[in-house]
């Protein structure tokens, strides 16, 4: 992977922690829901002195890409898809109500409008949301 597709990734990482934060009500640790996140022990073991919040947990657990487990990594993965389905199933409302390029912030604004949503786009918003 270049160094090009590592940043890329990384701020794509980025956008799905900050979906993370915003929409998850449940009580978390390191931004993690410790019963079900397969990143949870990684969060806890490397990144223990991290502030949790705007991405800082997910930039630690980068750092630490390679003594991740692969639960963990596909886990992330996963939500990578999730959003990317999300945007592209959600392009005419974006456009007609949340023209937002930072994720975190198009999936808040859509979840908010969820009702005025077209039914594929509230499906994608609702299947997001459900995993976190």
């Amino acid at each position: 992977m270049s160094k090009g597709q590592k940043k890329v990734r990384g701020y794509g990482i980025l956008a799905v922690w900050m979906i993370m934060t915003i929409l998850c009500s449940v009580p978390m640790a390191h931004g993690f829901d410790m019963q079900t996140n397969p990143c949870a022990d990684a969060a806890k073991k490397y990144c223990i002195d991290v502030i949790p919040g705007g991405g800082r947990t997910v930039k630690c657990l980068l750092e630490h890409e390679s003594d991740l487990s692969i639960f963990c990594k596909d886990w992330i993965h996963d939500a990578f898809e999730k959003t990317d389905d999300l945007v592209s199933a959600c392009s005419r409302e974006r456009a007609r109500m949340c023209p937002y390029s930072d994720r975190a912030a198009l999936v808040y604004c859509l979840n908010a409008n969820l009702e005025a949503l077209s039914q594929d786009c509230r499906d994608k918003v609702k299947d997001l949301i459900g995993r976190f």
